[in-house]
């Protein structure tokens, strides 16, 4: 409970609509596996949600029904069973589960208050399950914690409790899943690396990927990683997704998986973002669509178990690209 931050979560527990938790300032949330973390836009990081491991960062592993504050001077936060985020001097932060090093603070303990783990230049985060990845302002990516199915994507077989080179320099945006990686470079070009189940990293699923292979050339603009699925919009405004696909999460019902991109809509799109098992999409007119799995309300259309054809959530939740 609590990882809506209300008592919404009593009762029913579960919203199949959209309903407003908080009215104003927040800029960034991260919500997974029942714990939710966001920023206002104050910079400050607040928690609410499932604690077993600490990963809320108030010192014990209590969960949090109301919105706690963490810390403050915060720009970027991402969050599972443990949490990375960074503040607006470049440092970088963890808290939470730890067990195959995935804080990367060189240890294999549960932090239940926040560690700096780097000092400075970190721009960007992402944990997946069971490891995390972070860019630094050079444009290099690294990454730390489980290597299952090379899912570090630095060459090498073994898991790492400190943060290892994955890229040397270009990187624009990072996305951890649970088993693979995926990177973004300035030119707009897809890399994925990792666990190639379900063709989750768009190659073909030819083989696993101890290092980034690139699996598309250019003009990526916005990208998400699901469960074991991929989606992303290109400059044309048109969506595209690999990987797996048995509840529609790739927008259609003709097939269980993809193991190459995809399109999913072919034109007006801005960004999207993607769960466990759905998906969404900003269009550039503000409104959003959702397709996938809704069988807890989490696509926001009133539980209708689940569609892979893309509908419409809201007209107005968003505004219009350029305003």
């Amino acid at each position: 409970g609590g990882r809506l931050g209300s008592n919404y979560d009593k009762g029913d527990r579960f919203l199949s609509i959209p309903a407003e938790i908080l009215d104003t300032n927040v800029t960034v949330i991260s919500s997974d596996e029942g714990s939710t973390l966001f920023i206002k836009n104050d910079n400050s990081l607040w928690a609410t949600g499932w604690n077993g491991y600490g990963q809320l960062g108030v010192g014990n592993t209590t969960d949090v029904n109301t919105p706690t504050k963490i810390d403050d001077d915060v720009s970027a936060v991402s969050a599972k069973s443990h949490v990375l985020y960074t503040k607006t001097d470049g440092s970088l932060w963890a808290m939470g589960r730890n067990d195959f090093g995935q804080l990367g603070d060189g240890t294999t303990i549960d932090r239940y208050l926040p560690v700096k783990v780097v000092d400075e230049n970190v721009t960007a985060v992402s944990v997946g399950g069971s490891f995390s990845m972070f860019m630094k302002s050079d444009g290099s990516v690294w990454s730390m914690g489980s290597n299952e199915r090379f899912r570090l994507g630095y060459g090498g077989q073994g898991d790492q409790h400190t943060p290892v080179l994955v890229m040397n320099s270009g990187a624009h945006a990072i996305s951890a899943s649970w088993e693979a990686g995926y990177i973004v470079d300035t030119n707009g070009g897809l890399w994925s690396f990792g666990n190639r189940g379900w063709g989750r990293l768009g190659e073909g699923e030819t083989a696993d990927r101890r290092s980034p292979v690139k699996v598309v050339e250019s003009g990526v603009t916005s990208f998400a990683s699901g469960g074991e699925f991929a989606i992303f919009v290109k400059t044309d405004g048109s969506v595209w997704g690999m990987g797996r696909n048995d509840m529609g999460q790739l927008g259609n019902s003709l097939s269980d998986k993809y193991n190459q991109p995809r399109r999913i809509i072919d034109s007006g799109a801005q960004a999207v973002s993607a769960a466990h098992h759905h998906s969404m999409v900003l269009m550039q007119d503000g409104s959003v669509l959702a397709f996938g799995r809704d069988d807890l309300g989490q696509l926001g259309l009133g539980r209708m178990l689940q569609t892979g054809i893309p509908v419409l959530l809201t007209e107005t939740l968003a505004p219009k690209l350029g305003e």
